[in-house]
């Protein structure tokens, strides 16, 4: 589904993607771990749009996405979501859903929203936003400011804001990242029920057991290549793994 061929990326100079290549297969939960500085975010970056890269190819459901602008790549169904929740503090859980939604009434969501005018004229995404907010348990803090939410639970608002888009594809960077480990299970378990709805994930994760317990595959970075993939247990028996990431046992 996703297909990363030897994308390079430089930054005045400097080499931080260096050929990386891996590939996503369609219903899959693919992990990709690496130290800190491999380029990890850094390719989720070029994924997404946010950067351009400086060589190879980028293909997602067999097309070519890598120079589309980020809005284009969202609308073709590949979504991500951050390390840090970028929701709307002072905006309630259900406005942060509504924002997040793809279309809208053809009103602005402002002059909607002052005119009071948002919740009647939405209904369908209103009653969707809701159906979310109850899978990811949200459902009884719909009304509170996204301020007064926990780590763990803005996480799974910024999980259920990207579902608001009916994504194919999710990137989430960092999801069990100043989360305690009770909602860590929590947020892999709703990822379990989604790929059985049919998503398609590629998580960024320094949790190394999360990944372990719920990853079908695990791709390791290491100074901008991906220097090995296999299953969980593979990943960790790996000498070379061992060597650059988990260190020497």
């Amino acid at each position: 589904m996703l297909e990363i061929e030897r994308v390079v990326k430089e930054f005045d100079g400097l080499r931080v993607l260096n050929g990386a290549t891996l590939k996503v297969e369609r219903g899959e939960i693919a992990g990709l771990i690496g130290p800190n500085g491999s380029g990890k975010t850094t390719l989720f970056n070029v994924v997404s749009g946010v950067y351009k890269p400086d060589g190879g190819a980028i293909k997602y459901k067999g097309e070519r996405i890598d120079g589309l602008k980020p809005y284009q790549i969202f609308r073709r169904g590949l979504v991500r979501t951050f390390q840090i929740p970028r929701l709307f503090q002072k905006l309630s859980v259900l406005n942060n859903m509504l924002i997040a939604a793809k279309k809208n009434s053809g009103e602005s969501f402002s002059l909607a929203f002052l005119k009071g005018k948002w919740l009647q004229e939405e209904r369908g995404l209103v009653e969707k936003a809701r159906d979310i907010l109850k899978f990811l348990d949200l459902d009884r803090l719909k009304d509170e400011p996204a301020s007064n939410l926990s780590g763990g639970q803005m996480k799974l608002l910024e999980l259920g804001r990207a579902l608001m888009s009916d994504p194919e594809m999710l990137l989430i960077d960092e999801p069990a990242s100043g989360v305690n480990p009770a909602l860590v299970d929590k947020i892999f378990r709703k990822l379990l029920e989604l790929r059985e709805e049919g998503l398609t994930f590629l998580i960024i994760e320094h949790r190394m057991e999360a990944l372990l317990s719920y990853a079908d595959k695990i791709h390791v970075m290491y100074k901008g290549e991906v220097i090995a993939e296999g299953t969980p247990s593979e990943i960790v028996n790996n000498p070379q793994v061992i060597n650059v990431y988990l260190g020497e046992a």
